[in-house]
């Protein structure tokens, strides 16, 4: 479980698209992903989906019913080595179904291999 600080941003972002990307092509290892949330302080949501989720919720995404968006992305040709499976039961935290990625080899840069979420 990891718990992130929140992030500010300024009035003049306001209606900007973001996309968050976990990247990961630096280090060797087997990264799980499971019940991402992502919220705004003291702003209501938008139209949930079924189930809704709580008050301030701006993403809500695990790996039940398949990706919904979540992509795997790395450099064609590049020095490292990365295999997914965006419907991994290993991946799982409280469902059946998580994001999985593994890098076997090491990339040049860390960017060379991400998970990326969807835009919202």
């Amino acid at each position: 479980h990891i718990a992130m600080e929140p992030v500010y941003t300024l009035p003049k972002h306001k209606g900007h698209e973001i996309q968050i990307a976990f990247l990961i092509g630096a280090v060797a290892a087997d990264f799980l992903f499971d019940d991402i949330q992502l919220l705004e302080l003291d702003v209501p949501s938008p139209p949930p989906p079924s189930p809704p989720p709580p008050p301030n919720f701006l993403l809500w995404l695990d790996g039940e019913g398949g990706p919904k968006g979540a992509r795997a992305n790395f450099l064609a040709g590049g020095t490292g080595k990365m295999t997914t499976d965006l419907s991994s039961t290993n991946a799982a935290h409280e469902g059946k179904y998580g994001f999985e990625a593994e890098v076997s080899k090491v990339y040049d840069k860390d960017y060379h291999a991400m998970i990326t979420l969807p835009a919202f």
